[in-house]
This record gives C-alpha cells, sequence and structure tokens, in this order.
C-alpha cells in the first residue's frame, strides 16, 4: 500500500524504542509512533516517509496500555521538560533497562551481557538540582486573553521545535518548591519592569535565560541570571528583592552571553554577592558547583551509582590481590 504524507492510520504499538516513541507495524512496514505508550492501538497521522519505515504521531488512543497513569502536571504532552510521566514508574524502569539491552544486542551484537535490573530513583518528583528557564515570546493558548505585553513575555521551558516561543510556567515537577517560588518571583519582578528578552531574530533585547542550581546536602543554593550585557542598577535591584525574600539563596551572580549567540554561553560573570558558587557533598568529598560545572542533575541517584561503581571496583581489587592481575581504566 502507498501511504501519503498526513494519512490516518491505526496501528498497534510494541515496544518503545525512544522515551515517547514506539514501534510498530502496519502491513509489514516499520513505523515509528510518537505520543504512544506500549501495546496501544492508536490512530496516528503519517508525519514523514522514509524508504524503510514510516514516521508517525498518534492523534488518539482507541485502546490504552494497562500502565498508562495520569500525568501530574497540566502542561504534559506539550512542554519538552518530561516525556514519560504518563507511564508507571516500574515501568519505566523495565523500558530503560530495555534500551541498554538492546544497544548491546542490536547495535554491539553482544548477545551474552546480562543486564541488571534499573534501580529506581527515592525521588520521581523535585529531583534536579539544575535548572535553566528561558525568556522568549509565550506559548498561547486559545481560550486564554492575554495583553500586549504578556505575548511577548515568558519564562519557562520550551515546546519541542518552537525555539521563538516558550511554555511560561508556574509549576514544574523537575526541581524543589524553591526553585518554583524563585522561578515565579524573578519572571513577575522583570515583567513588570518591563525588561527586553533577547531575540534571535534581530539580536536585541536583554533577558536569556534563569539558571537555579541547589546543594542537595549542603542547602547552598546559586540562582544566576543570563543577559547579554551588564546592567548594573537592574542586578543590585534585583539582589534587594531577592535577599529580602529568599535568604536562603546563597549566592546570586549574572552570567553576560553575547547577543550574536543563540545559546547562553557565557564570556564573563560578574558576582552580584555570595561566593559565586555552591557546595555540594557527596559521600565525605566536597564539590564547588559554579553555574556552568558540570555535574550529575540527580544528586541521590548520583550517590546511589558512585556507591556501586565502588563496590563493584572493591570486589575487583580483591580479585587482582589474588591473582595478580592488572585492572585498566578505559573509560571515565
Amino acid at each position: 500500500m502507498n501511504y501519503k504524507k498526513n494519512d490516518l492510520i491505526i496501528v498497534r504499538s510494541q515496544k518503545m524504542v525512544s522515551q515517547g516513541i514506539c514501534i510498530g507495524k502496519i502491513n509489514g512496514r516499520v513505523v515509528f509512533i510518537e505520543n504512544c505508550l506500549p501495546d496501544e492501538l492508536v490512530e496516528a497521522r503519517i508525519v514523514k516517509i522514509r524508504k524503510d519505515y514510516l514516521e508517525a504521531k498518534a492523534e488518539r488512543i482507541i485502546e490504552t496500555s494497562k500502565k498508562r497513569i495520569e500525568p501530574r502536571c497540566k502542561f504534559f504532552g506539550l512542554c519538552g521538560g518530561c516525556k514519560l510521566q504518563n507511564l508507571a514508574y516500574e515501568e519505566q524502569l523495565k523500558i530503560k533497562k530495555g534500551f541498554v539491552e538492546d544497544a548491546f544486542k542490536r547495535i554491539a551484537k553482544l548477545n551474552d551481557i546480562r543486564v541488571n535490573d534499573t534501580i529506581g530513583s527515592q525521588h520521581q518528583y523535585f529531583y534536579r538540582n539544575k535548572m535553566e528557564f528561558s525568556f522568549a515570546k509565550r506559548w498561547l493558548f486559545s481560550e486564554q486573553k492575554y495583553s500586549d505585553r504578556e505575548k511577548e513575555f515568558a519564562l519557562g521551558l520550551h515546546i519541542p521545535k518552537q525555539y521563538e516561543k516558550v511554555l511560561h510556567l508556574d509549576w514544574c515537577f523537575l526541581q524543589s518548591d524553591f526553585s518554583n517560588r524563585v522561578r515565579n518571583f524573578i519572571g513577575e519582578f522583570l515583567y513588570h519592569k518591563n525588561i527586553s528578552i533577547h531575540s534571535l531574530k534581530n539580536k536585541k533585547g536583554l533577558l536569556k535565560s534563569l539558571l537555579i542550581r541547589e546543594s542537595k546536602h549542603t542547602n547552598e543554593k546559586l540562582v544566576a541570571l543570563v543577559t547579554t550585557q551588564f546592567n548594573e542598577k537592574l542586578m543590585f535591584d534585583l539582589a534587594i528583592e531577592l535577599k529580602a525574600n529568599f535568604p536562603e539563596i546563597s549566592t546570586f551572580v549574572n552570567i553576560l552571553s553575547s547577543p550574536e549567540l543563540s545559546s547562553t554561553l557565557a564570556h564573563d560573570l560578574k558576582i552580584i554577592y555570595g561566593k559565586g558558587y555552591i557546595i555540594e557533598k557527596l559521600f565525605d568529598y566536597k564539590f564547588e558547583i559554579y553555574p556552568n560545572t558540570f555535574f550529575q542533575t540527580n544528586t541521590i541517584q548520583a550517590e546511589s551509582l558512585f556507591g556501586i561503581v565502588k563496590k563493584y571496583f572493591e570486589e575487583c581489587l580483591n580479585e587482582i590481590q589474588k591473582t595478580n592481575s592488572i585492572l585498566i581504566d578505559l573509560y571515565s
């Protein structure tokens, strides 16, 4: 059968091959289906036709998976921050184990590898120690009315493939209650100050993004506002408000990023107050975390991961001592 772009097809999803994307078959032809879960009968619209497969997006779930749950976030499915919030957590862990098994078997052609079960996180929500929120024009909902100013101002997360617009958030379940309150407060402060947002088209405007980092073990918190230039009065006015309303903020910095870049890559950093970094602890070690430091975003899971590596290493070391073997660190 010859399929065309925008055709509607009825197809049953099989296993998940990527977060939010399942594989299925129709008339012997492979279909990659976005916006569904495994073992669902869906009505999907073809978005791309490839030589060996079709790409489609589910528009209606005819038969739902028994593992499907109600997502906690009202923006789920529109915002790109979460992909599997509509799937029972235990099933998420099984699917992620399957991704690893598939990588060994299908890609590496290693069929005798045993993959252990995925170790779940203690916290399904509010677990991230870092979030970056973008300033941009607002994604508009048809049932709501907006002022001209509101249309031009949003602080939140980008909708997938919508680089010019941002979903204006009032709540997000990825980072803490503190993070939500700070983001909302700073957004309101800058909105009422009528501060301009950086435009990718004309390279004008001040605001690029807001970065919030939190230590999970020392309770230190860092807030960084990313702008295209240093506005001293604005930064110190905001600092006064942050100190008064959020005394738990350890340090506030202003990251300067070129208006010529779409990214928030820093070319300078102004420490408005505090030491410019926070301290995080893992086991008995302390780490200095700066605004752009790479650090595992789930601190508790990082401890779990490193604890397992430490255990494996100790067991391996015992074997080496017994056999005079050599241990080589090939990847780190």
